[in-house]
């Protein structure tokens, strides 16, 4: 009778522990997945990109296009410090807008070839990453140029591929670049190098910015 009432006891035992370890087991498993979650409260969605107020030629402070001849405030000629001028291009320019037009120094006609010939302007655009993190800041656009351009950022040259050979190709459709490093906190210097080697002369650039906010990680 002893041995039977403890073959019993036995079974009772063995089945409760079968009846115990995958409840142990759920636990454990939902404890460490609650651990890779991250902390309660946490968030884990991706930082968010934001724009990063840049301005293409030939706009206004509200990014409209500016009319002939108005000055461009926010392309300086470096040297001079004066204002780009928003022009009607001759030749066989690409078309202005809508995002951007045309800059040179003055607005040309016939009589400029000769004194335009030759010429090599930089033109100078600022934009301030105050309140981002500079190292996610990617720039984007088009540009183009009358007869060959370089881009640099912040005094060094980007790797955007140079506008070169003086090629009607330069000036008669716009070029696609990417922009995502050399970039500083506070205040970034964008120069577009232009050298018009014959005719008339003239700096088309589309351009957006973004980066992340300071405090999204």
């Amino acid at each position: 009778m002893r041995m039977v009432q403890n073959t019993k006891s036995f079974k009772t035992l063995l089945i409760m522990f079968l009846l115990v370890i995958p409840i142990l087991v759920v636990g454990c498993n939902g404890d460490k997945q609650k651990t890779d979650s991250g902390p309660i409260g946490a968030s884990n969605t991706p930082p968010q990109a934001a724009s990063i107020n840049v301005y293409g030629t030939g706009l206004n402070d509200a990014h409209g296009l500016l009319a002939d001849g108005e000055a461009d405030t926010h392309y300086k000629i470096k040297g001079t410090g004066a204002n780009a001028i928003a022009i009607d291009p001759l030749g066989t320019y690409a078309p202005n807008g809508p995002n951007s037009r045309w800059i040179w120094d003055r607005q040309e006609s016939i009589l400029d070839v000769s004194s335009n010939s030759g010429k090599s302007l930089t033109f100078v655009t600022t934009f301030d990453l105050a309140g981002f993190n500079h190292t996610t800041t990617v720039l984007t656009g088009k540009w183009a140029a009358d007869n060959n351009g370089s881009i640099w950022l912040n005094g060094i040259k980007t790797s955007v591929a140079d506008l070169v050979g003086s090629a009607l190709g330069n000036f008669s459709s716009l070029h696609s670049f990417v922009i995502n490093s050399g970039f500083v906190a506070g205040l970034n210097t964008l120069e577009f190098r232009i050298e018009n080697t014959e005719l008339f002369g003239g700096l088309r650039v589309d351009i957006a910015g973004t980066a992340e906010q300071e405090g999204d990680h």
